[in-house]
């Protein structure tokens, strides 16, 4: 791309954040003006301190949630080793017996638009596949 493009492209996401910005800026002040849109810090009901989300974030990325033993799923934090993904990730989706059709449905479409969005993102092949899995979401009850 010459840099006559690469001008092209630097001005037309400039343009597009400016749109963006003038939407939110609009919206925000009409759902202001109903009563719809917050104006408070939320510390009364979201009391969550930078330490907390450092927890919650290590908890996340650095330690799995479950074991696998005897072929079934035990809830046992332990400590995971980070992964970098450098070939096709293939998803199973797999949920509780008390997920209504319906939920299975938005979860499933959710999933399948995020992981669209990665895959672009990152240039890494993302897909359902229930059999042959590499990567588990769990829905659980």
């Amino acid at each position: 791309m010459n840099s006559h493009g690469l001008t092209n492209t630097i001005m037309s996401r400039s343009i597009e954040s400016i749109k963006l910005k003038r939407y939110y800026n609009r919206t925000s002040r009409r759902l202001k003006s109903r009563g719809l849109l917050r104006t408070d810090l939320g510390e009364a009901d979201s009391p969550y301190t930078s330490k907390n989300l450092i927890e919650n974030f290590e908890k996340i990325a650095l330690y799995e949630e479950y074991i696998i033993k005897n072929g079934k799923f035990i809830s046992k934090e332990t400590e995971s080793k980070l992964k970098r993904w450098e070939t096709a990730i293939k998803l199973n989706v797999i949920h509780g017996k008390t997920n209504s059709r319906h939920q299975i449905k938005i979860d499933k479409k959710n999933i399948s638009n995020f992981s669209h969005r990665l895959s672009n993102l990152t240039g890494l092949s993302i897909e359902g596949n229930e059999g042959d899995s590499n990567f588990i979401i769990l829905f659980l009850d």
